[in-house]
């Protein structure tokens, strides 16, 4: 697959992969197209969200990058706090599961009863 690098609307770079066929929306946020540009260097990986064009290069920005970075947490401690509302969300039905069995296991009881009273 093909990979762009783009400054995403949320102020984020992202390297993308996208199919032969396929485009970005807005042409101006693409810095690095591997259709283009060759093969995205591997020696960048780790400065995405820093990284600017310099004529055939990508360089490192490190306002950019620091700008990235908090926008990248504030994406980190919103996906950790859904993460710790789904496993509060899944102990809660845990035990709502068990009360549930804990109910049917005493209406089996009890109309066990009614039926040997009749």
């Amino acid at each position: 697959m093909i990979k762009l690098l783009v400054n995403a609307p949320d102020g984020v770079q992202r390297l993308l992969k996208i199919n032969l066929s396929g485009a970005y929306f807005d042409r101006d946020r693409v810095l690095w197209d591997e259709r283009e540009d060759g093969q995205f260097p591997a020696d960048k990986l780790d400065k995405i969200g820093g990284l600017v064009r310099n004529g055939a290069n990508l360089d490192l920005d490190q306002a950019l990058l620091d700008a990235h970075n908090a926008a990248r947490q504030g994406e980190l401690e919103a996906a950790n706090a859904k993460r710790a509302e789904i496993i509060d969300l899944k102990d809660k039905l845990k035990a709502g599961t068990a009360i549930a069995s804990e109910v049917q296991r005493a209406v089996f009881l009890l109309m066990k009863k009614v039926a040997s009273l009749s």
